[in-house]
């Protein structure tokens, strides 16, 4: 340790010496594209900026919110939607401009297009339940020769489901509450026993859901009172008859559940999991519980958790491909790390990628390297500003060799621990490259005489600097050990990011992820903090907490990279790697940060050349890891109050009658 502080001490002290000798290489004029300039060149309205899988540009044309997934809430993302529409159509061979079938037709005439309308034939049920479940969205009685669509949903009654007299009541529900005609309304309050069924509300009393308040018994308490609760199936004296953690009314007039099953949708994720995770959620945890694919993007709503996409959201990261497609690994000809699709359709700074060649602009990066979000641009702000966004999610361009202009390779910058979207650092060299004799030289100046009082002087100084430099020293190592230990933690961070960065698709992301993470648990081990059997990563994350002075959600999305590469049973690809790239830099930038204080308070100790220059080899991963880069998800949009699904089931049944 304390031969590489002389080294770096001799090494700035020959830079002090060279510098008169040395000039910075100006840049002059960049070739690099300001991002605002290439932001400009993209075509209109190419974003997708909710995630729904239909352009912004293309929003307006269906009337549709180009902020919201769901305009109109109907469990269908607008993307999703218009093609349901358009598949409809063609497959009904009714694509003229007025067809029932068409996104911007009416099946129901209520003055609503189908892609804006949450009930397009007015039956009751939202087109997004309609579809997957094998009925017709524009046809309020799919099926001629069975009972009308909005008979098809969950059955709120479990008894004699024969229907004798053929009026789509169960003969065991119009016993059970003597409730023979389905056009007659009992309780008086606008809704006939046909709807009271459907909604499994109560016949002959007030209720809750039409703004009635119930004035019949009620055990417990979950907003069905006793005698209909008997009469439907479900226990009088358990407000969740299923178990799912949500009470029997909540399921049958908030959420729509079928309150006698735990997994409604059986999609594998309870109903009660389900219902706590609204389109809104952070951290979804699942879908509608209504839907085994929520988002109709082709994945489950298990599987999405499983990948990290969104459940809500058809294209999570909004690149125009979706997660389905991604997840299950879209076809990569050239095996750089962007999808072929992407490629063809990607805006850089000279036009689009090679799909059949990894590195288009042969820096020896990879093109999935320098778009590490994938979605088919580059991001990050002018190089030329004083504050490069390098560390903060810029990416350099796959079709420029030399994103900065600065006459160095983006690949040898990073290998060099420098900024390759900031130009004035790409090298140092003599003003002169060719400098030539001077025909006239000066004859040199005699040599002055040796004095004794300025060699006694010269002494005096040189004792004066050594005694200060054996207190700075003393002050100096005393004041190190935990720069040490930082310094130690901080190298074996930068070879985690080393050894993830040289991962290409055909390497072994787990076992990378393995060895990065083990040799950090050997530098804590050293440091006296060892991982003792049974001790859990979530344990010693708490350890790791009390003894670096690390941000706390970078720590944890460094444990939960090891917990998914420990424990996870899916292939992990690139994007895992990325995710781990980024939890180790985030971790190293709040060591650095550290060591840099520290080395500030030693007063002129050694310089945290890391903290400011990058990770030397494993620029590349530094930059990979910029805490700030990534952008945010756009909000799904909720469907109802608290993310609930709101439709206007009695409206729809007021006064309807036989279908």
């Amino acid at each position: 340790m304390k031969g590489r502080r002389f080294l770096i001490a001799a090494m700035v002290a020959a830079a002090m010496l060279l510098l008169p000798y040395t000039a910075f290489v100006p840049f002059g004029e960049t070739r690099h594209q300001r991002y605002g300039a290439l932001q400009e060149r993209l075509p209109e309205g190419y974003f997708d900026t909710d995630g729904d899988l239909l352009w912004d540009g293309d929003e307006p044309a269906y009337g549709t919110d180009p902020n919201a997934t769901d305009t109109d809430s109907d469990l269908l993302p607008d993307g999703v939607e218009v093609d349901l529409w358009l598949g409809l159509a063609a497959e009904k061979g009714q694509t003229y401009a007025n067809s029932p079938y068409m996104p911007l037709g009416d099946a129901d005439r209520d003055g609503l297009p189908n892609v804006r309308d949450p009930d397009s034939d007015g039956d009751g049920l939202p087109d997004g339940w309609e579809s997957p479940n094998g009925l017709d969205p524009a046809d309020p009685w799919t099926n001629p020769d069975g009972a009308p669509d909005r008979y098809q949903y969950y059955s709120y009654f479990r008894g004699d489901t024969n229907d004798r007299d053929r009026d789509f009541l169960p003969d065991g529900w119009e016993d059970a509450l003597d409730a023979h005609d389905p056009d007659a309304d009992p309780d008086g309050d606008g809704v006939p026993n046909s709807g009271e069924y459907l909604n499994g509300t109560d016949p002959h009393g007030p209720d809750a859901l039409y703004g009635g308040v119930p004035t019949r018994p009620d055990s417990d308490g979950d907003g069905v009172v006793d005698g209909l609760e008997q009469a439907l199936g479900l226990d009088p004296d358990l407000a969740d008859t299923d178990g799912d953690g949500l009470s029997d009314g909540v399921e049958m007039y908030q959420l729509r559940t079928d309150p006698f099953e735990a997994d409604t949708d059986g999609d594998g994720l309870g109903d009660g999991v389900e219902a706590a995770s609204p389109p809104d959620s952070t951290v979804p945890r699942g879908g509608s519980p209504l839907l085994v694919d929520t988002d109709g993007d082709g994945l489950s709503d298990p599987d999405e958790i499983t990948s990290g996409t969104d459940p809500w959201v058809p294209d999570t990261d909004r690149d125009l491909v979706p997660d389905s497609e991604e997840v299950k690994h879209l076809k990569d000809t050239d095996n750089d790390g962007l999808p072929d699709v992407v490629e063809m359709s990607s805006h850089y700074g000279n036009g689009p990628t090679d799909p059949e060649d990894p590195d288009t602009d042969g820096d020896g990066l990879l093109d999935g390297q320098e778009d590490r979000n994938h979605n088919g641009r580059r991001d990050g702000n002018d190089p030329t500003d004083a504050a490069s966004d390098w560390r903060r999610g810029g990416e350099t361009d796959p079709t420029e060799q030399d994103t900065d202009g600065g006459s160095m390779d983006d690949r040898f910058e990073q290998l060099l621990g420098r900024d390759p979207l900031n130009p004035t650092d790409d090298r140092i060299q003599n003003p002169d490259p060719n400098p030539q004799p001077n025909p006239h030289p000066v004859n040199p100046p005699d040599p002055p005489a040796v004095s004794v009082e300025a060699i006694a002087r010269a002494v005096l100084v040189l004792l004066v600097v050594v005694v200060i430099a054996l207190v700075a020293m003393v002050v100096y190592n005393t004041a190190t050990t935990k720069e040490g230990f930082l310094e130690e933690v901080l190298e074996a961070l930068r070879e985690g990011e080393r050894v993830l960065y040289e991962i290409t698709l055909t390497d072994d992301v787990r076992e990378a992820i393995f060895g990065a993470y083990r040799r950090f648990l050997d530098v804590m081990a050293a440091g006296g903090y060892a991982r003792e059997d049974p001790t859990t990563a979530r344990e010693f994350e708490r350890v790791v907490r009390g003894a670096l002075p690390v941000d706390e959600d970078a720590l944890h999305e460094f444990t939960v990279m090891f917990e998914l590469a420990r424990y996870s049973d899916h292939a992990l690809g690139l994007e895992d790697r990325d995710r781990a790239l980024r939890a180790f830099a985030d971790v190293r930038a709040s060591v650095e940060s550290e060591l840099a204080l520290a080395g500030a308070r030693t007063k002129g100790g050694k310089a945290t050349s890391a903290g400011t220059g990058g990770a030397g080899g494993a620029g590349g991963a530094g930059g990979a890891g910029g805490a700030a880069g990534a952008a945010d998800i756009a909000d799904g949009e909720a469907a109802g109050e608290g993310g609930k699904p709101s439709w206007p089931w009695s409206k729809r049944l007021k006064g309807k009658g036989r279908a």
